[in-house]
């Protein structure tokens, strides 16, 4: 779904905003195996890109009773920083990311990238916690692309991957990844 803006004019009394947005933000279905997509319109204000208001949203609880937040509720996470680098978001999200089980960075992250790279704005997206990446199977994850809203059996292929990593040296795996 591509994002549609609205002029500032739409909104009255707020001269701050910029334009509205009505776009996709990815939650999980109340058992966490599924991501799925949220319209949501929102204010773009000034100073603020569409990537880092989106990616802003991902950490917030959905107004719909149906849904969960990639974010965990038990643990603080804000967002440091969002920035585009041609094709390439990188997402800097700052707080307790230690408090967090590896599945659940894991959705945090499926989340952050469809939401971004739904936009048409990116292709890819890094997703770094305090400016550092935090491996979900003891692999680096780089930089990622679309994942399928079927978040069960893309975890079981991604935990595979880390356990044939661990059993043999000689395992090889590719990834995306960025340079500056």
């Amino acid at each position: 779904m591509a994002m549609s803006a609205q002029p500032a004019s739409d909104n009255l009394n707020d001269d701050s905003v910029v334009r509205r947005l009505t776009a996709v933000v990815y939650c999980l279905t109340g058992d966490m195996y599924r991501l799925v997509p949220d319209v949501r319109t929102v204010d773009i204000l000034a100073g603020e890109t569409p990537l880092e208001v989106l990616a802003g949203e991902v950490l917030r609880v959905p107004q719909n009773d149906q849904l969960t937040s990639a974010m965990s509720d038990h643990v603080r996470l804000y967002l440091l920083s969002v920035v585009q680098t041609g094709s390439v978001a990188t997402v800097d999200i700052g707080g307790e990311a230690e408090m967090l089980e590896p599945y659940e960075i894991f959705c945090l992250k499926a989340a952050m990238v469809n939401t971004l790279v739904e936009t048409g704005l990116v292709e890819y997206v890094n997703v770094l916690f305090e400016g550092r990446e935090v491996p979900t199977n003891d692999l680096p994850t780089g930089t990622m692309t679309r994942f399928d809203e079927d978040l069960q059996s893309a975890w079981i292929e991604h935990e595979n991957e880390g356990v044939a990593a661990l059993r043999s040296s000689e395992y090889t795996f590719k990834r995306n990844v960025t340079l500056y």
